[in-house]
């Protein structure tokens, strides 16, 4: 009979308290332990192994120090780290409980983030951990071979040539420990005839299709439908064909993949069964198989839900660890056949918290309809005019105990004047009057949502009307892809201010020339669902202000792309020393001439072409080409200049030194 898990206990740092803090965003659902709000109203980070802290906001201003304005990629080396821990021990918390006779294997997928950084914390503490490398390409497998020791498990997945699996089979020739992982049949027949070659047998493990498969976005990627693995029949004959060349020894992995971003444990249990009851069938048969790889699919709780939401889970890693552990062992015991070594690829899981992209806000599109000076008379007799007199006695009409009546009351008289003024009965003037008859209704209404314990779900769209729209200094398609490609939801929130209520809502812009180039949905101040607008401060006086979006580790910066050219954000690497935050690399961000260099603009005839065009102005124009291409936040800050076009006002003046493509180490 399984037993149930404990959880693991992780210590936090000092954090605020519930009544210190107005609004929280749920953090405390999907940031801890990394993530939290600190007496001073910040949003704070902490390392778990030490319980060093510091505030977000305290970074950006370290990076100020360094020249390095926002938009600002945040990275915390030592969150990779304790992933990798958090994960191993959940496993070896399994095999205790369950008495599992055999280990278990971390390997990180370098597809999730391919960036040196990553691979360098996770190499870092493979001396001590020895967590293993995967590569789908050939790119991945060549920086892997070059990153990885004897010690490091190298598992080559994806499609490959002949010139990718000779590669790995001269690393493993080499003394790396390198498994190939077969995903078509035609592969097999090369990796035959690259051994002969060679006269060197690599390790070998066959990815399999399975009739179960995941959930969420990604629930298509498994199951009989996978564009990866072997159906059963085309194993058998796998295995037939590495008996006839003499190389069924060198089988010794069975590998599939149910998913990514799992968000339902039970979709994870079918799988594992199936695959090793195959596993045990193939024993059965005389395959010398050791180990069992059960792939991905760990998710992340992005909105801190625990439910089958796209972007949550129903499940706790610990639970992940006892079913695998769990059902692998119960169908092996039943066969008589001896438990493998279990191997996970955990990419998402692995490296998805240890991001965080901050983004100046620029300014705000809203404008009080106050603000325009109409004349709110007209002759209440004229029957045309009604919808105008009931947008009048209603505004006059609203208490707390109406709300929803006056709403629907509004609604109705406003759809009326547009039909009145569509059939060219009622003027524009009429119409005018009547816009803001209902947006000073609406207002009214949403006055008394702070004196209300929960906001009534039919006046929830008051909130998307009233929302205003920030503008943030970043661009979505380049920093935030899966956000605009599958709705993906990140936990968006102020770093600053979070002891003092944020009584507005909004919707972040990016700076892109695109009407996409928005974050519309965010997570919900309520469970099980989403919301179109976030809590904000008010600007005024706020300068700057920074909205911060986390969980972005994890696939964000490898998708990215360069919209409008807006490449990529300066990114810094944190570690503590001596209990104090220290900027332990730098990577400059996407210059205007990197941005042009990087999609076949010639930098010398750009430059030719500048001289002879704008001789006058030449040494200016060429100096822009080192600047930042995001906007410059002391520009954006002032008024615009009447003399000149906003979007002259809006362009960088200042000139940085040219930047390094390389990451810079600092002292």
């Amino acid at each position: 009979m399984k037993r149930r898990n404990n959880s693991l206990n992780i210590p936090t740092a000092n954090s605020a308290k519930p009544s210190q803090i107005p609004f929280d965003y749920q953090i405390t659902q999907w940031g801890q332990p990394y993530f939290s709000i600190n007496p001073d109203g910040k949003v704070a980070v902490t390392n778990p192994g030490t319980l060093d802290s510091c505030s977000i906001f305290e970074i950006v201003q370290l990076a100020k120090q360094k020249n390095l304005d926002a938009p600002l990629l945040l990275r915390f080396p030592f969150v990779v780290r304790h992933r990798i821990e958090q994960i191993n021990a959940a496993f070896q918390f399994a095999i205790q409980e369950f008495q599992y006779p055999n280990s278990y294997q971390c390997v990180f997928p370098v597809k999730a983030n391919q960036h040196a950084h990553v691979i360098d914390s996770i190499v870092d503490g493979n001396r001590l951990k020895h967590v293993g490398l995967e590569a789908g390409s050939k790119a991945e497998l060549l920086l892997i071979i070059a990153r990885a020791t004897p010690d490091t498990p190298i598992f080559y997945n994806g499609f490959k040539d002949r010139s990718s699996i000779e590669m790995a089979v001269r690393a493993s020739r080499c003394g790396l420990n390198v498994t190939v992982i077969i995903e078509k049949p035609i592969e097999l027949v090369t990796v035959v005839q690259v051994c002969r070659q060679l006269n060197h047998k690599v390790r070998l493990g066959i990815r399999i299709k399975l009739a179960s498969r995941g959930s969420g976005h990604w629930e298509h990627s498994g199951g009989l439908r996978s564009k990866f693995g072997l159906f059963v029949p085309q194993l058998l004959a796998a295995v037939e064909k590495l008996k006839a060349n003499d190389m069924l020894d060198a089988l010794q992995l069975l590998h599939f993949h149910p998913g990514s971003q799992i968000n339902d444990i039970l979709k994870i249990k079918a799988s594992v069964i199936e695959a090793t009851r195959i596993y045990c069938g193939l024993i059965k048969q005389g395959v010398p198989l050791t180990t069992l790889d059960v792939g991905g699919g760990l998710a992340v709780d992005y909105t801190g839900e625990k439910s089958t939401s796209p972007s949550s889970m129903n499940y706790s890693l610990q639970e992940y660890a006892n079913d695998i552990v769990y059902y692998i062992k119960r169908v092996c015991d039943q066969t008589q056949v001896e438990p493998p070594e279990i191997v996970t690829e955990s990419g998402r899981a692995v490296v998805a918290h240890h991001s965080v992209l901050v983004i100046p806000v620029l300014g705000s599109s809203y404008r009080e309809i106050d603000e325009y000076d109409l004349d709110l008379s007209f002759d209440e007799t004229d029957l045309s005019l009604q919808p105008l007199v009931e947008l009048k006695a209603t505004y006059e009409d609203i208490t707390a105990d109406n709300l929803i009546e006056c709403f629907h009351d509004a609604q109705q008289a406003i759809d009326m004047t547009l039909q009145l003024f569509a059939s060219g009965m009622l003027s524009l003037t009429h119409r005018s009057i009547a816009e803001k008859l209902f947006w000073k209704v609406c207002r009214r209404i949403r006055e008394h949502f702070n004196t209300l314990g929960d906001v009534p779900t039919n006046l929830g769209e008051l909130k998307e009307l009233f929302a205003e729209t920030y503008i943030g200094n970043f661009s979505l398609f380049q920093s935030l892809r899966d956000h605009w490609a599958i709705n993906q939801l990140f936990p968006v929130m102020p770093i600053q201010n979070l002891d003092q209520r944020p009584d507005l809502h909004a919707v972040l812009g990016d700076i892109t020339c695109d009407s996409d180039g928005r974050i519309g949905c965010f997570i919900s101040e309520k469970e099980n669902s989403h919301q179109s607008a976030v809590r904000v401060h008010s600007l005024a006086g706020q300068s700057p202000y920074y909205l911060a979006v986390f969980l972005t580790g994890a696939y964000q910066e490898a998708i990215g792309q360069q919209h409008n050219l807006l490449g990529k954000t300066h990114s810094v690497s944190i570690e503590f020393q001596n209990g104090c935050p220290h900027i332990t690399t730098i990577n400059h961000g996407t210059t205007l001439g990197q941005a042009l260099s990087e999609n076949g603009y010639s930098m010398e005839n750009q430059i030719a072409s500048l001289e002879s065009t704008h001789p006058e102005d030449v040494e200016h124009l060429l100096s822009c080409l080192s600047d930042y291409c995001y906007l410059s936040p002391e520009e954006t800050n002032q008024p615009v200049d009447e003399t000149v076009s906003k979007s002259e006002n809006f362009k960088l003046n200042h000139h940085l030194k040219p930047r390094p493509a390389a990451d810079q180490q600092v002292n």
